[in-house]
């Protein structure tokens, strides 16, 4: 008895094949992009995320007592002095934030980077949208900045009229010069920051 010669089944033919291709290829096309996106988008909001964390922490230990050097050496953190001057406005305590553990490093940063410190910024200078400013209208995090070689610094000014607790990016490296992350950068509105606007988080302690 012969086969029906309807019953065989049919393939696809090159023409089908190469259409079908294309199709996937412009569907992957427009997916990565937007899968990007939303990836550095997260990455950048786990980098506010550790900023605010990191000035809970500060305001905890400025309302515990770190006022002067000898409380800030007693909670293990570094101590500046502006001017020669420990009652100055701009003379503070300051840490390296470790996310890890919650806490504030006791050691200065060679000292913890021989531990182990490694970088844990994660937003890279795509722009994942996370564009934050703070109650003074400075910018706390600009999305076209690589942070992704940075630590997070924490400052406690306990002097003047402007108490406050601030937090910045800092890049991780050995020897004196350890820059500020955005300082001297561009802007994403356009120019360059400085020393008076580079991106970081404030919080005005009462």
């Amino acid at each position: 008895m012969k086969a029906d010669g309807n019953s065989k089944k049919r393939g696809f033919t090159i023409a089908e094949l190469l259409i079908i291709a294309a199709i996937v290829g412009i569907l992957v096309a427009v997916a990565i992009p937007l899968i990007s996106a939303k990836l550095e988008r997260a990455r950048e909001t786990v980098d506010i995320h550790t900023m605010r964390a990191a000035a809970a922490l500060g305001q905890k230990f400025y309302y515990e007592g770190v006022t002067d050097p000898d409380s800030a050496h007693a909670a293990g953190m570094q101590w500046y002095r502006s001017n020669n001057n420990d009652k100055s406005e701009g003379s503070n305590a300051f840490a390296i934030y470790l996310p890890e553990k919650g806490t504030f490093s006791d050691k200065n940063y060679d000292g913890t980077i021989a531990d182990g410190l490694k970088a844990y910024g994660k937003g890279g200078k795509k722009d994942g949208g996370v564009d934050l400013f703070g109650e003074d209208n400075k910018r706390v995090y600009d999305p076209t900045i690589d942070y992704t070689g940075g630590v997070l610094q924490v400052s406690i000014f306990p002097n003047g009229n402007r108490k406050r607790v601030e937090v910045a990016w800092k890049k991780l490296q050995t020897g004196n010069v350890r820059p500020f992350i955005g300082n001297g950068q561009n802007c994403k509105d356009g120019g360059k920051y400085n020393e008076s606007n580079y991106p970081r988080l404030i919080i005005y302690l009462s």
